[in-house]
């Protein structure tokens, strides 16, 4: 999976964080508070899948896009061409800095995710 448009967004994204035991809302709190990250919070399903809101989840054209699939990322007049994995090439209406800045964000959270997977397995 590359990206998920707007009109499935919320419902497949809740879909997947329950697996998890978690849902979308409770997820935002979360991440707010804990690693005091506010707008624009990718979310961390699995290792696999790492979704990252291109505008706020509440706008009716956010499209989230799976940071684990991304090859390459090419700055393009004020968008953003990403090259995925799977060989599919797509122009995003997000400038590079922010989704750099959401990339950054992305990893802070795997990070989170990952140590908590480590602790939980050590106890």
């Amino acid at each position: 999976m590359n990206y998920i448009e707007k009109i499935d967004g919320i419902r497949v994204i809740n879909k997947m964080l329950n697996i998890r035991i978690r849902d979308f809302y409770n997820y935002n709190k979360l991440i707010k508070k804990v690693l005091n990250i506010k707008t624009n919070i990718p979310i961390f399903i699995c290792n696999s899948i790492v979704l990252l809101p291109i505008k706020t989840y509440k706008a009716y054209d956010c499209i989230w896009i799976n940071y684990i699939e991304i090859d390459e990322v090419i700055d393009y007049y004020g968008k953003t061409i990403i090259k995925f994995k799977n060989g599919i090439v797509k122009t995003f209406n997000i400038k590079l800095d922010k989704l750099n800045r959401i990339i950054s964000n992305a990893k802070i959270i795997i990070s989170y995710f990952n140590n908590l997977d480590v602790e939980n397995v050590n106890n």
